[in-house]
């Protein structure tokens, strides 16, 4: 498959992300593995100007069947950038982004699942877009349930964790390390 998108992820954001980036995707199939890479490229302003370069991404993502019941999957994404401003002041510099996330569902009977679902990001010089330099990671719960062939409902539990105080709280100027958040939704499809 091949792309063509306009901007990164901050499309109509900032002069110079509406520039048009380019994709390339191919999968294959084997017995019980997916595996698919998908390559990105596109010019993103930094953080601090309206100067762009481009910044090129891979993706290589694996779904690994292991029964009708077991599903296991990791998704690893590492996107580089030239001459990069992260805090205004500061000389350009060169900057990379790495992260993984591994996957782990299990149906329980023929309307539950449950899904954990770990994730390390590893964003050195804070250019992925809070500025810090930081470690993050998170783990997730999910407990799903078919409702019928229409709806769909989930809760869930995270926990982030960074190794830098970047998370807000209700006192303002006081951020913490970590968040916790639960997520309940009903999905409706036709």
């Amino acid at each position: 498959m091949a792309h063509v998108s306009r901007g990164w992820s901050r499309v109509g954001g900032l002069p110079g992300s509406q520039v048009p980036g380019f994709g390339l995707a191919g999968s294959k199939q084997f017995k019980k593995l997916t595996a698919t890479m998908n390559l990105y490229e596109s010019d993103e302003p930094d953080l601090a100007s309206a100067q762009s370069e481009s910044r090129e991404l891979a993706d290589l993502v694996l779904n690994y069947t292991t029964s009708p019941k077991w599903l296991l999957a990791m998704d690893t994404t590492a996107w580089r950038q030239s001459n990069f401003l992260v805090p205004a002041g500061t000389a350009r510099q060169n900057v990379h982004f790495a992260g993984v996330a591994g996957y782990a569902r299990r149906l329980l009977t023929r309307n539950d699942a449950v899904t954990f679902r770990a994730e390390v990001d590893d964003d050195a010089q804070g250019a992925a877009g809070s500025g810090a330099a930081q470690l993050l990671w998170e783990p997730t719960l999910t407990f799903e349930h078919r409702v019928n062939k229409y709806a769909l409902a989930k809760v869930e539990y995270r926990h982030d964790q960074s190794d830098v105080a970047i998370f807000p709280t209700a006192l303002p100027g006081h951020p913490v390390q970590h968040q916790d958040t639960i997520g309940i939704a009903l999905i409706l499809t036709r």
